[in-house]
């Protein structure tokens, strides 16, 4: 069980890099105005000190239990648990109104 969770929590850090790399290539020097275009009203804006807005987004998808396919006939049916995903992105705005920084992070919940 612990190689399992293990194996897990590698996954999860490789996807959320791949995942930061391409909020990065997409947002980066991009215009407020485009962010609240493809992504809508953020779910929190915090006031920088330098004049500029941070921006989170979040985004929570429940997993249910869910039946392993191992064949109709088993006695012992195997079942994954349910959680919850928590991703959450995150965009630093300067005063003059563009992106310069982004960050993603992923949670799981049992």
């Amino acid at each position: 069980m612990k190689q399992v969770i293990g194996v897990l929590v590698v996954l999860t850090v490789f996807a959320a890099c791949s995942v930061s790399k391409k909020i990065e290539r997409n947002y980066m020097g991009q215009s407020r105005a485009m962010l609240l275009y493809d992504m809508g009203e953020p779910d929190r804006i915090v006031e920088l000190e330098n004049g500029g807005e941070r921006f989170f987004y979040v985004k929570e998808e429940i997993i249910r239990e869910t039946a392993i396919g191992t064949g109709k006939t088993t006695l012992d049916p195997r079942v994954s648990p349910g959680f919850t995903k928590i991703e959450t992105y995150r965009f630093d705005i300067n005063e003059d109104g563009f992106i310069v920084n982004t960050g993603y992070t992923k949670e799981i919940e049992k």
